[in-house]
C-alpha cells in the first residue's frame, strides 16, 4: 500500500499533487482531508490544505501490469487477457514465440504463474487465485493428461499390474485422479514428495476400493 501526505493551498491541489507523484488516477485512491485551508483574518493565521491520499491496491491490476512489464523485458511482443470468475483469475498471454516460456511439461510456466501470484497477493487482503496459460496450452495438456490416464489405465487392466506415471505438479496429478475415479476397473494413488511426487495407477477387482488417495 502506497500512502502520501500532501500540503498545498487547496484541497485540488495537494489531491493532484499526490496523483503525480503516486502515478495513478482519482479513482483508485482514497483520500482524507487531515487539515482544510483557510486565509485567516487580516493575513494571520492562514494555513495550507492537508491530505492524505492511499493508493488502493488492485490485484488483478498488479497481475497484468507485472506480466506485461516482465514480457516486454524478456522482448517478447504479447497481448494479455483477463477474465475473473469468482475468486479465480484467469489470464492468457498470446504472441510470437511465446510457445518457448511454456517449458517442459509446462514448468516454465507454473513458475512464472507462481510469480503472477505472488505479485498479486502482495499487500492485499483479498484473495484470489490466479491461472495463467500460454495459446491454450492448459487445455491441450489437460487433454493429453486424460489420454494418457485411460491409456496407462487400460494397460493396467491387461498386465495386471500397476504403473507409476513421471512425476507432476499438484494440478496435473489431480486432472488423472478424478478422469480414473470414474472407472471402476482401477485406482489411483500419489507416491513421493514433491517435485518428485508421482501417480500411481492399480488395477482393482472389488469395485468397492477407494477411488483415490492424495493429490
Amino acid at each position: 500500500m502506497k500512502q502520501l501526505t500532501v500540503t498545498a493551498k487547496t484541497v485540488e491541489g495537494a489531491i493532484t499533487q499526490a496523483l503525480q507523484e503516486l502515478n495513478t488516477t482519482r479513482d483508485k485512491v482514497d483520500v482524507v482531508i487531515l487539515q482544510a485551508p483557510s486565509r485567516g483574518i487580516l493575513g494571520f493565521g492562514a494555513r495550507q490544505a492537508t491530505v492524505q491520499v492511499t493508493k488502493i491496491s488492485d490485484p488483478i491490476w498488479e497481475a497484468e501490469h507485472f506480466l506485461r512489464e516482465l514480457m516486454l523485458a524478456m522482448h517478447y511482443v504479447v497481448t494479455v487477457s483477463v477474465e475473473k470468475k469468482g475468486t479465480d483469475v484467469y489470464m492468457e498471454i498470446k504472441g510470437d514465440n511465446v510457445g518457448q516460456l511454456i517449458g517442459r511439461h509446462g514448468q516454465t510456466l507454473d513458475s512464472l504463474e507462481l510469480l503472477v501470484q505472488t505479485v498479486a497477493s502482495k499487500n492485499n487482503d483479498r484473495y484470489l487465485r490466479f491461472h495463467l496459460d500460454i495459446e491454450g496450452y492448459r487445455q491441450r495438456r489437460e487433454q493429453t493428461l486424460i489420454q494418457l490416464a485411460h491409456r496407462i489405465a487400460d494397460k493396467s487392466i491387461v498386465l495386471k499390474r500397476e504403473f507409476v506415471l513421471d512425476p507432476m505438479p499438484a494440478h496435473e496429478r489431480k486432472i488423472v485422479h478424478l478422469t480414473l475415479e470414474r472407472r471402476n476397473d482401477v485406482r489411483t494413488e500419489s507416491r513421493g514428495t514433491d517435485p518428485k511426487r508421482t501417480v500411481v495407477v492399480i488395477p482393482i477387482v472389488n469395485t468397492s476400493s477407494v477411488r483415490s488417495r492424495g493429490v
